[in-house]
């Protein structure tokens, strides 16, 4: 049996979410999708919720047939393509979403295995045996610099361009996402978040809030955490367990 819970909160210095999430199940697999729009003015709510409807009609619509494990990893990566194209359309429907663009992250879990694709910083993390890792692939500069090894983890985490992206949803007609797969056991549970949570709630918080609670009280823990250390961006939270 699936559990499941998420909650988004605007934060302390927002005007407006600009986040979005959806997840369901469908008979045996479970589903997420969470995106983190971007661009303000430029109607980055709309490019988030835009993606999250068009990802999540994608899945529902491709997983409710029975598909195999090669057959989930092409519908989480296609479901990203299909997001960034509704997106790009809608900008050029309308000039006031010019340049509008959106994270994402997209997952779903089958026959125990968690199969995910992302593009820009929103993360999923498997909570597993007292450690968090990190299962998605960040496509930011600082990453960039992580990867060629120009700067150390200590240095990436006070990096002036931190919140710099590299790529997102909406702005090129083609977008390659990074693509995750993990096998998941009976006590593991699964961290989808937008950067709200994570640029000021440790690993170490996590793993101990979602540790000692249920599903839906560690969730509501996580925002308000991430809230009294400033809330500085929209917080977006999803935890689940097979």
């Amino acid at each position: 049996m699936f559990l499941i819970y998420g909650k988004t909160d605007i934060g302390k210095k927002r005007l407006i979410n600009q986040d979005a999430f959806a997840f369901g199940k469908e008979k045996d697999k479970l589903w997420v999708v969470v995106c983190d729009g971007l661009g303000g003015e430029n109607a980055g709510e709309v490019a988030s919720k835009t993606a999250v409807a068009y990802a999540s009609d994608f899945i529902k619509e491709s997983i409710a047939l029975t598909l195999d494990d090669n057959a989930v990893k092409q519908v989480v990566i296609e479901s990203i393509k299909r997001a960034n194209d509704a997106v790009l359309a809608k900008a050029n429907e309308d000039s006031k979403f010019s340049g509008m663009s959106t994270t994402i992250v997209s997952m779903v879990l089958f026959n125990g295995i968690l199969q995910a694709a992302n593009v820009g910083d929103s993360r999923i993390y498997l909570i597993s045996g007292g450690t968090a890792k990190q299962l998605t692939k960040d496509h930011s500069v600082v990453q960039v610099l992580l990867d060629s090894g120009q700067i150390s983890p200590k240095e990436a985490s006070k990096h002036p361009n931190k919140n710099c992206l590299v790529k997102v949803l909406g702005l090129k007609p083609k977008v390659i996402p990074s693509y995750a797969c993990c096998e998941i056991t009976a006590d593991d549970k699964i961290l989808i978040c937008s950067d709200g949570l994570y640029s000021c709630v440790t690993k170490k918080e996590m793993i101990a809030v979602i540790e000692k609670c249920e599903i839906q009280k560690a969730v509501d823990e996580l925002v308000n955490l991430a809230l009294v250390r400033g809330g500085n961006d929209n917080i977006t939270v999803v935890l689940a367990k097979e």
